[in-house]
C-alpha cells in the first residue's frame, strides 16, 4: 500500500489551500475546525472560503489537513445568497461542452415546453430519471466519461449523471455548478445545484431525477469542473440534530 501511495502521489501536484463552501443546504452557515491551523483564511464570495497553511500534516510523503466541519444539512431548501447568475455559471469548460450544437439541441429539445429556469432544472432532471434515458452503471467505479461519450453509450455513474446535467443547465441558459460531498451511511457522491434568482442555490441530484434530501452533506464546489482533491479516508459522520416530523433538517460532523 505504501509503494502504491508513493508512486500515485507522483502524479499531483500539491498546493498550500483548501477551499470550502461556506453553506450546506438551507440558511445557517458551515463551521470548520482544521488541523494544523490554517495561517489565514479568505472568503471569496459567492459561497466560497479559502483557508491557507504554511505547513501541513504528512502520511507517506503526501501533505494533508484533518477538517472536522460541521455542515447543515436541509431536505429540498434554497441556500439563499445575493448572487446574481453571471456568465461563470452558464459558460462552457473542458468538462461541460454546454455550446455545443448537438448539446444545445438536446437542451432544446427536452425543455421545449418549459419557461422558468426551474421548469427547465425540472425537465431535465425528469428526463436524467435512473434508466430511463442514462443507464447508471458501467465497469468503472467512479467514473468520468465525459458529457459526449455517456450520451453515446447511455451510460455511466454519477460523476457522469452530473456533469450531463450542468452541461445541459446551462446549455439551456439555467445557471448551476457541481458539488461533491458525502451520502450519510453510503458513500461519496457528486450532484449539482441551480441558482434561482431571488431564492438562492438548491441542490438536485441528477443520478437520482430529484431533488436533494438532508442525508445529502456537501463538501466542495466547483464551477468548472475541476475538482482536485484526494481524501485519505472515509469522512466519520456524526448526527449532531435529528429530524422532526415538521424539519427535515440535520446538522453534521
Amino acid at each position: 500500500e505504501k509503494e502504491r501511495i508513493e508512486k500515485l502521489s507522483g502524479l499531483f501536484s500539491f498546493g498550500d489551500s483548501v477551499y470550502l463552501r461556506i453553506r450546506g443546504g438551507g440558511t445557517k452557515k458551515n463551521t470548520y475546525v482544521i488541523s494544523p491551523r490554517p495561517t489565514r483564511k479568505a472568503e471569496l464570495g459567492n459561497g466560497i472560503v479559502q483557508y491557507f497553511f504554511k505547513k501541513q500534516l504528512s502520511r507517506v510523503g503526501v501533505p494533508y489537513v484533518s477538517v472536522t466541519a460541521t455542515v447543515n444539512s436541509h431536505a429540498f431548501a434554497f441556500a439563499p445568497i445575493t448572487r446574481k447568475p453571471d456568465d461563470k455559471l452558464l459558460a462552457t469548460t473542458g468538462f461541460w461542452p454546454c455550446g455545443d450544437k448537438e448539446i444545445v439541441a438536446l437542451a432544446r429539445k427536452i425543455t421545449k415546453n418549459a419557461q422558468t429556469d426551474e421548469e427547465k432544472m425540472n425537465a431535465l432532471l425528469t428526463w436524467l430519471l435512473p434508466n430511463k434515458n442514462i443507464k447508471f452503471g458501467g465497469q468503472v467505479e467512479g467514473s468520468r466519461y465525459g458529457v459526449k461519450r455517456t450520451l453515446r453509450q447511455r451510460y455511466g455513474q454519477c460523476w457522469d449523471f452530473s456533469d450531463l446535467f450542468v452541461t445541459l443547465c446551462r446549455a439551456s441558459g439555467v445557471p448551476c455548478r457541481q458539488v461533491g460531498g458525502w451520502l450519510y451511511e453510503q458513500c461519496g457522491h457528486i450532484w449539482a445545484e441551480v441558482l434561482i434568482e431571488g431564492k438562492g442555490w438548491l441542490q438536485v441530484d441528477p443520478t437520482a431525477g430529484m431533488g436533494c434530501g438532508s442525508d445529502y452533506i456537501p463538501y466542495l464546489t466547483t464551477e468548472d469542473g475541476e475538482m482536485p482533491i484526494v481524501y485519505l479516508s472515509k469522512p466519520k459522520i456524526e448526527v449532531l440534530g435529528k429530524k422532526s416530523a415538521t424539519n427535515d433538517s440535520l446538522s453534521r460532523r
